[in-house]
């Protein structure tokens, strides 16, 4: 009986352990994927300024050089023509 009553609450301590367990675990995963959502939109945040930025500065080059090319003393019709170009 005594024996018995050990391995029973050996079974509880045990089964109280790994619930605990579990519990932690779902805790710590929870914290993980909560963190990865928090990661990646900060990621993607900065991905998206990164490409608005970065649209921004594209942008700010090709109007400066078309500015530039208005400013640089050509014929109106040519100044159109070579801004329609697609420049690399």
């Amino acid at each position: 009986m005594v024996w018995y009553g050990m391995v029973w609450y050996g079974m509880v301590w045990y089964g109280m352990v790994w619930y605990g367990m579990v519990w932690y675990g779902m805790v710590w995963y929870g914290m993980v994927w909560y963190g990865m959502v928090w990661y990646g939109m900060v990621w993607y945040g900065m991905i998206w300024y990164g490409m608005v930025w970065y649209g921004m500065v594209w942008y700010g080059m090709v109007w400066y050089e078309s500015l530039f090319k208005t400013l640089n003393s050509e014929p109106c019709t040519q100044s159109i023509v070579n801004n329609n170009k697609i420049q690399y």
